[in-house]
Parts: structure tokens; C-alpha cells; sequence
């Protein structure tokens, strides 16, 4: 995928050439596309463009926040911001249940179908293209480390949607799964063994992003 490093490069070649194999992977295999904002705008739009199109569902993690075209958002079924990036987008300040629905409204005007709004320690708001509105109460746990927690978070929440579950099953996602996915991608940064199923699906949650960034840092 391209990276923010890809200046001077040919970048409108590469993304031409990525989109070729894109759009042939999406007719094949279907499901999801989860996408995220560590990459040029032009990628994310492309990608979106082209998975929407094949019919696929496109979901959305807009992080890092940045400015976005607005054909963009048309082309997302499932936008996952957290309150900072929802206020961002919205101009709306998050901090409760009403004001989360008036962001989640403004993204809906601008296009997007579903929306999952990750609230902190509060847990999570789930606002459907149908108008279902469902709150998700985050566990009580001691946090220890909470890097790649919105990026592990939806993951998980696509995998879950990848296996049938509808959008307020996805979202309540099994502590024990959850934990398990973390537990694979860490020790598989520290180099350790692993389940291979386990770390399969830690991969296939979208942990793959970061592994690059750990591996940088591992330790020898």
C-alpha cells in the first residue's frame, strides 16, 4: 500500500497500478475493505471509489484526522471515529449520548451509511443507515498500554462483521477474542511463538498495519 514516503515516486502510476489489483482482489473475494488515513488522501478516495463501486463494504477509520474530499464519504458504509476525530469532521463537540447523535447525523448528510463512535472509557455508539441508534458500555479493565487500540478495535469490528454479524453484534466484541487478537500481535512483535490461527486472525483484524512500525522496533 502506498505510504506518506512515496513522493517523487510516480505516485499517480502507483496508484493507477494499485488500483488494478485492488478492484480484481475485491471482484474475487468480496466482504470488507477497511481503510485508514496513514496514506495519501488520493489512495484512501481511490480505494473507496472502486471497493463501494464492486459493492463492497467500505469501512472507514479516519485517523490520523485530516482533511478529507467530500466525494469521499458517498463511498463509506461504516465510518469508526472516536470524539476527537468526530468533532473534526462535524465541528460538533462530543461528550454525551445527544451530542454524539448530532455528529453522527452531520456525517450521515455528508454520505456516510454506519457510523461507530468510540467514546473513551464510556464505550461506544452505534448509528445505522436504518436510523438504530445503540449504545455499547466499554468492560472495566486496568489499562496497561493503549497503542493501536482504535486500530485493533476496528479490526476486530470487521472481522466480526466478516462472519455475519450485524452491526451491534460487531460492535459488542467478546473480551476473550479481543484479548487474544492483542495477545498474538504482541508476542509476535517480541518474536515469540504463536498460534498461527490465533495470529491469522490478529492479521486479518488489521493489527498487519502496525507490524511494520514494531518491527522496527523489536526487540533483538
Amino acid at each position: 500500500f502506498l505510504g506518506n514516503g512515496s513522493q517523487g515516486v510516480g505516485v499517480e502510476q502507483m496508484i493507477d497500478d494499485f488500483s488494478a489489483v485492488l478492484y480484481v482482489h475485491l471482484v474475487q473475494e468480496g466482504g470488507e475493505l477497511l481503510l485508514q488515513l496513514e496514506m495519501p488522501t488520493e489512495s484512501v478516495l481511490k480505494a473507496a471509489q472502486i471497493a463501494h463501486e464492486a459493492g463492497v463494504y467500505v469501512i472507514l477509520n479516519p485517523a490520523p484526522a485530516c482533511k478529507l474530499p467530500a466525494e469521499i464519504f458517498p463511498n463509506v458504509d461504516l465510518m469508526t471515529p472516536n470524539q476527537t476525530e468526530s468533532e473534526f469532521f462535524t465541528g460538533i463537540h462530543v461528550s454525551d449520548e445527544e451530542s454524539a447523535a448530532k455528529a453522527a447525523q452531520a456525517l450521515r448528510d455528508m454520505g456516510v451509511g454506519d457510523i461507530v463512535m468510540t467514546m473513551g472509557s464510556k464505550g461506544s455508539m452505534g448509528f445505522t443507515a436504518a436510523g438504530e441508534q445503540f449504545f455499547t458500555p466499554a468492560k472495566k479493565v486496568k489499562a496497561v498500554d493503549a497503542t493501536a487500540a482504535g486500530d485493533t478495535f476496528c479490526g476486530a469490528l470487521a472481522v466480526a462483521l466478516s462472519e455475519g454479524k450485524d452491526l451491534r453484534e460487531a460492535a459488542q466484541l467478546p473480551d476473550e477474542d479481543l484479548a487474544r487478537i492483542l495477545c498474538a500481535a504482541f508476542r509476535a512483535w517480541q518474536g515469540r511463538t504463536v498460534d498461527v490461527g490465533v495470529l491469522e486472525r490478529a492479521i486479518v483484524a488489521g493489527i498487519s498495519a502496525g507490524a511494520a512500525d514494531f518491527a522496527e522496533h523489536r526487540p533483538t
